[in-house]
């Protein structure tokens, strides 16, 4: 039960899902906020992976959770999206229980597996806060959606029954990188 949920926040289910949230904003302002969005939590999580592979701080904080950090920025900039074209304020309070329920579930999963101590998973968190901030922020006042929310919703669901229990393995190459900046190429501070 708790790798099925962990599951859900692995790169190789949540980069599927990102990109049919990209396809479906189309060739708009807010897809270019989305990018961003997930640009800034992906790039900010593998730089702080890096640097605390290079220059570890202890035991409790050696590598961010990507899980938790995409996470946060995928399923959230999903439901600010559904949400925004909700027009009854508790199915959009309701919408965002689930995600946050969802969310906090991969990251505590993480913490149950031993994958990550409550820093790495706070971190984690914050950053993935950080680019849903960008794309929620960048986004408003967009011009009306392209399509349906069914168009959005459907694929989604599909990539996230076909991709579950898939495993990208970037950590491995961040870990590569990490330890041959280890060799004192890095400037720790």
């Amino acid at each position: 039960m708790v790798t099925a949920l962990t599951n859900f926040g692995d790169s190789a289910v949540l980069l599927p899902v990102a990109t049919i949230l990209l396809l479906w904003l189309g060739r708009r302002a807010s897809a270019l906020w989305w990018v961003l969005g997930v640009a800034t939590t992906a790039g900010l999580i593998a730089i702080l992976k890096l640097y605390f592979l290079a220059c570890p701080l202890g035991d409790n904080l050696q590598s961010p959770s990507g899980h938790a950090g995409l996470g946060v920025v995928v399923y959230g900039g999903f439901a600010a999206v559904i949400a925004r074209d909700r027009p009854v304020i508790w199915h959009r309070a309701a919408l965002w229980c689930a995600v946050g329920g969802l969310v906090l579930g991969i990251a505590a999963s993480r913490l149950l597996l031993g994958l990550h101590s409550l820093p790495e998973v706070g971190i984690g968190c914050v950053v993935g806060g950080v680019g849903l901030l960008v794309f929620i922020l960048g986004d408003r006042g967009a011009e009306k959606r392209p399509g349906t929310l069914v168009a959005l919703v459907v694929p989604a669901v599909a990539a996230l029954v076909l991709f579950h229990g898939r495993k990208l393995y970037l950590d491995h190459a961040l870990r590569t990188l990490g330890a041959w900046l280890q060799l004192g190429t890095f400037a720790c501070f």
